[in-house]
């Protein structure tokens, strides 16, 4: 009897795991149904499963964007999976110190990567942990680049961003909103604004 529930336990968290790796999963077919129970498979993770078709699904992409915090950025990105996407960028943001113009903060860059998870979330479709390791830092402590490390940037956004292969050379949008914390290590101080970008990206395949 124990063994029998714990079969019965493994099954129910394994189709668990598995049914929101398909959710992301965007079809093509939603006007094929039509009767009221087909309507509400179309609002449940159960119509996403049934057609779902990893053969859509992006691979290699890659994209820029500009916004409010990190107000500049270029990547590289692979869709790990339809839950899961990563890529590697290079990007600047703003930091707190001395150094910038009348009007602006100092600003910093360097190389970093954004980790995205795909869900239903009301308007937005995936949360996005971003990471940023500086090597620039033009403030009057320190003004050259090198591995010496210059601050870190941490940044937590909901965005909205499709994960089928799309036309081929066809550029699509994207969007996200959220918070940053910057911290230039030379001034010792931290920056936290409100994040927003907008952006393109381009499935290579």
């Amino acid at each position: 009897m124990k063994r029998i529930m714990k079969l019965q336990i493994f099954i129910v968290v394994a189709y668990m795991l598995y049914l929101p790796n398909n959710v992301e999963c965007q079809n093509d077919d939603k006007d094929r149904l039509s009767t009221s129970f087909s309507n509400y498979l179309k609002n449940s993770s159960s119509y996403h499963l049934i057609n779902c078709n990893t053969d859509s699904i992006r691979h290699l992409y890659i994209y820029s964007s500009v916004g409010l915090f990190e107000y500049f950025s270029i990547g590289v990105g692979y869709q790990l999976s339809p839950r899961f996407a990563i890529s590697l960028k290079h990007a600047s943001t703003w930091v707190s110190g001395h150094g910038g113009s009348h009007f602006f903060p100092p600003y910093g860059s360097g190389l970093g990567f954004n980790l995205q998870y795909f869900m239903d979330l009301w308007v937005f479709n995936n949360v996005s942990f971003n990471y940023i390791y500086y090597m620039y830092v033009p403030n009057i402590y320190d003004n050259t680049y090198g591995i010496k490390p210059k601050g870190n940037y941490y940044e937590i956004n909901f965005g909205n961003e499709r994960t089928k292969k799309g036309v081929k050379g066809k550029l699509q949008l994207f969007w996200s909103v959220g918070v940053g914390k910057s911290f230039n290590k030379n001034y010792g101080k931290t920056l936290i604004m409100p994040s927003i970008k907008i952006g393109v990206y381009h499935n290579l395949f």
